[in-house]
């Protein structure tokens, strides 16, 4: 092979290894800035979303402040990523019985996503209305759940976004 032909060979190859070092590069920027600012994986912990979500199962959680009643969310409590549903916004008036039932402004919550229909396990009376930026999170599981029950209402500034 001439040394024309050799030296054409090697800034080929070198071509096609530089084109690919910059396209993973470029790929991986990409997915840090996706998980940064808009999406992002994490594991459950705990029993306490059950039958909705398992222990150990992988969720994808969507970057916003925007939630609703109903929504997964995951939030910042103590240091700790926590994924709960939204029960009540701001304004809103919740009151659990001592029996464990759940009201929203006066009205039973109908709550189909609860474990086996199980009502809160030895629950404290709770009433409380909703200000600004507030929300009110519970656990699917009832019965293993520390939620809003035990620590009260969460600000909106601790919302990391709700799971899609």
């Amino acid at each position: 092979m001439s040394e024309e032909r050799v030296e054409k060979t090697r800034n080929t190859r070198n071509m096609i290894i530089n084109i690919v070092l910059l396209s993973i590069i470029i790929i991986l920027i990409i997915v840090l800035i996706v998980n940064k600012f808009f999406l992002t994986t994490m594991r459950v912990s705990g029993e306490s979303m059950m039958p909705t979500l398992e222990d150990s199962q992988i969720v994808l959680v969507r970057h916003t402040k925007n939630v609703a009643k109903g929504d997964i969310i995951v939030f910042n409590h103590n240091e700790k990523l926590v994924v709960k549903r939204v029960i009540a916004t701001a304004g809103d008036k919740v009151r659990i019985s001592s029996d464990g039932r759940v009201f929203l402004n006066d009205k039973e919550l109908e709550e189909p996503y609860i474990l086996n229909g199980a009502s809160i396990a030895n629950a404290m009376a709770v009433e409380v209305t909703l200000a600004d930026n507030e929300y009110f999170v519970l656990g699917d599981n009832r019965c293993d759940s520390f939620d809003s029950e035990d620590y009260g209402p969460i600000k909106g500034e601790t919302i990391i976004g709700k799971l899609i």
